[in-house]
């Protein structure tokens, strides 16, 4: 989701700061097959250092999972010492995470970090429609409540993000390279699109309802719900999907055997996978509730609690909840050892807000 221009604005911006051009290598590696060419362009870095004495560079391998077992040749450099000096970026789909690449270069990375491109906040889509950062939410009330219905709209895409602002409505082609890029990972992976289709369809037919493993397999038409659970856990793996588990609010454990909830990542995705596998889309209370509970994700481990009483976002860490409403909201309460509040819509473009 705009991993490419982000890197190429990196180096515009190194290039404009002073930094010498012939210590910056790009290489898109979307055209190379597999690791023993991804270690000839390699090579073909180490030899321009060597000429022209550069003693540090930035290396940026965009879409490094193109080339079959790209891990091999940037595991062997690194191992040789060759790029003791430099930075190494290399970019490319979730899948790394699926098929469990990344884990290949333990004590290989320095200071080195992951870092996963989300979907625009809706902290970040208000800043660009006009919100700034770090000001009062209430002051921006009735904005940040309309920004909101937008954003549930047209998500965080950077396409849709731009024609939504510019009053184009949601840019259906951009989610659908994104439902494009979801059935070439599975391809990659050798999993199966049908099983992927029904568990998303299932998804979309019972959110935002806890639901055991049994009965979505059930829904989906699958033969068992271990098919489901392993289903569950790839489209989660590709960061796709997000499972919240029921939170014991008096010992803020999981209990994995209860029902879960399932979220998409961003809200967008879920008219571009209703198209995608032949549903309803979920209304805006689904879509809502999903965004608060996945902004809340990117910072922290997250699950639900109910037992007659629901709050449909639990935060153990700091021991707090949240209920979402698309109507009028309570004073919130207490139960266990979390203390939740309850969400008005304004309530939650305010919240959202603030979460940045």
């Amino acid at each position: 989701m705009g991993k490419t221009t982000a890197l190429k604005l990196l180096v515009k911006r190194l290039l404009e700061e002073g930094r010498d051009p012939r210590s910056l290598f790009y290489y898109s590696c979307d055209l190379l097959s597999d690791y023993k060419e991804l270690a000839e362009v390699l090579w073909e870095v180490v030899k321009l250092k060597r000429r022209w004495g550069v003693h540090s560079a930035l290396i940026i391998l965009d879409e490094v999972t193109y080339p079959k077992e790209w891990y091999r040749a940037l595991k062997f450099f690194i191992d040789q010492g060759l790029f003791r000096n430099d930075v190494v970026i290399a970019s490319g789909s979730v899948s790394m995470y699926a098929k469990r690449e990344v884990e290949t270069f333990p004590g290989r990375r320095g200071r080195g970090a992951d870092y996963v491109l989300y979907p625009l906040s809706f902290a970040s889509f208000a800043e660009l429609a006009g919100v700034p950062r770090g000001g009062d939410p209430a002051a921006w009330g009735d904005r940040l409540s309309d920004l909101l219905e937008l954003y549930l709209e047209c998500g965080g895409m950077p396409a849709s993000v731009v024609s939504c602002l510019a009053g184009r409505g949601p840019d259906a082609q951009a989610w659908q390279v994104f439902v494009s890029s979801l059935s070439f990972d599975l391809a990659r992976l050798g999993r199966s699109e049908a099983y992927a289709k029904r568990l998303l369809k299932a998804v979309l037919r019972t959110a935002p309802s806890p639901v055991s493993l049994n009965a979505l397999a059930k829904e989906a038409e699958l033969a068992s719900h271990k098919i489901a659970f392993s289903y569950l856990n790839l489209l989660e793996g590709l960061y796709v999907l997000k499972q919240l588990y029921w939170v014991d609010p008096y010992t803020l454990e999981e209990n994995f055997r209860k029902p879960r909830k399932i979220h998409l990542l961003d809200p967008a995705m879920y008219p571009a996978f209703a198209r995608w596998v032949g549903a309803e889309a979920p209304g805006v209370e689904v879509r809502l509730e999903a965004a608060v509970a996945m902004h809340l994700a990117r910072r922290y481990k997250v699950g639900y609690w109910r037992d007659g009483r629901e709050v449909d976002v639990v935060v153990p860490e700091l021991e707090a909840g949240v209920e979402v409403k698309t109507g009028k909201a309570g004073p919130g309460g207490r139960v266990g050892r979390i203390r939740y509040r309850e969400l008005s819509f304004r309530d939650a473009a305010q919240y959202l807000h603030q979460l940045g």
